[in-house]
């Protein structure tokens, strides 16, 4: 999968500093994409990407965007692969802080989840060095 490449194709809705934000029309083969993880659903048949803008689109291009799978990877194990060693570490380290206690197994449960929780909000106020490398535009349409 590190090697697999998923090309789509979209409109793009909003350009930003650096970047752009493409809706990509949902299809039957979204329910098992792997890529689902970094598409942000605007409604019920539109998903919203954000992508690198190095061609410098504008709002309304129809584009053809290219999402590595080695992004995806990396995305899944920051969202997914972390967290549950947080909470199996924590699990693990509250058991012998926690030994004295009676309940010493769901204190260390909420140890692990604190943890996450913590990791969380560190990805959440510190989004630059959470970014990973997005998709890039690898073709343009215009329509003018």
């Amino acid at each position: 999968m590190a090697d697999e490449v998923l090309v789509e194709e979209g409109i793009v809705v909003s350009v930003e500093k650096g970047t752009a934000n493409v809706a990509i029309t949902q299809s039957k083969s979204c329910e098992d994409c792997t890529a689902k993880i970094i598409c942000k659903p605007k409604s019920e048949t539109e998903n919203v990407i954000t992508v690198e803008n190095s061609f410098g689109v504008r709002p309304g291009d129809k584009v053809k965007i290219e999402v590595e799978g080695s992004a995806l990877l990396n995305a899944s194990f920051f969202l997914y692969g972390i967290p549950i060693i947080l909470i199996f570490a924590g699990i693990i380290f509250g058991m012998s802080i926690f030994s004295d206690y009676t309940a010493k197994e769901l204190y260390s449960f909420f140890f692990g989840i604190g943890l996450v929780a913590i990791y969380y909000t560190l990805t959440f106020f510190n989004r630059s060095a959470a970014k990973q490398k997005l998709p890039k535009i690898v073709s343009i349409n215009r329509d003018n």
